[in-house]
């Protein structure tokens, strides 16, 4: 691993660059499994690429590795990008979590498919609010321009 100086030239960052590429698209690919439709595993990679210029520019010398403090803006940058692009808030993905674990169960249970008030009446909760969330995870997904 490169040692960090106070003032990099763009050769280095170009070295420092390519030394962090295969952690940044191997990153990428394992977050790929959580990528919404208009997400890409290069926007990504994109991300990754800025969260590491972002490092470089930040890192102060003498507390941690660079490699450390690289690799967790890295995964950071990914992982901000995937959160700013959802657009369903973290607390109704939950519910919709919770929705298909309880479905994936009584399916299981019963050995056939599942009716939406027998789910929803496993749940305690009112078919209203069932549906409401069923609608934000059926809701078309924003088009990639």
């Amino acid at each position: 691993m490169l040692k960090y100086q106070t003032e990099l030239n763009e050769e280095k960052k170009e070295e420092i660059i390519k030394e962090f590429l295969p952690y940044i698209k191997y990153t990428a690919y394992r977050l790929s499994w959580k990528l919404p439709h208009h997400v890409t595993i290069d926007d990504l990679i994109s991300v990754g690429l800025m969260g590491l210029m972002d490092a470089l520019e930040r890192f102060e010398p003498g507390r941690v590795k660079l490699k450390t403090y690289a690799e967790l803006r890295i995964k950071g940058s990914m992982i901000d990008e995937l959160r700013a692009t959802a657009w369903i808030p973290r607390s109704m993905r939950k519910k919709i979590e919770v929705i298909n674990r309880e479905r994936t169960r009584l399916e299981k249970k019963n050995g056939k498919m599942i009716d939406d008030t027998e789910v929803a009446k496993s749940l305690n909760m009112p078919l209203d609010e069932y549906f409401r969330t069923l609608k934000y995870a059926t809701s078309s997904n924003p088009v990639r321009l």
